[in-house]
């Protein structure tokens, strides 16, 4: 499930990197085990999304292990955050490193 939190951003870039993410993992990962909850309208800088098959602690180890760091919030559900700073290009690479660690 991808949802989105309440701490809004200031600045378009922050948004649409949040965006952006979600809607990739809506399209790309919804097949390999990610659920998924989108609004119409993510006001965020936050994704987060569960898993299934897999504990968010062992996603997180293995995402770390790509250099992508993201939080554990539940059992199966990890927190990611963007941010003004973050480009596309790098957050194009994170969620390489997500369908990486699912499918290894």
């Amino acid at each position: 499930m991808v949802t989105v939190g309440d701490e809004l951003v200031l600045g378009e870039r922050g948004n649409e990197n949040s965006r952006w993410m979600s809607e990739w993992l809506k399209l790309n990962l919804r097949p390999a085990g990610v659920q998924l909850s989108l609004p119409d309208d993510v006001e965020t800088n936050i994704v987060n999304f569960c898993v299934q098959g897999y504990t968010a602690q062992e996603l997180i180890q293995r995402l770390d292990q790509q250099g992508t760091f993201v939080l554990p919030r539940e059992t199966t559900m990890i927190r990611a955050v963007t941010n003004l700073m973050v480009s596309e290009t790098q957050i194009q690479q994170a969620l390489e490193h997500i369908r990486n660690a699912m499918s290894s």
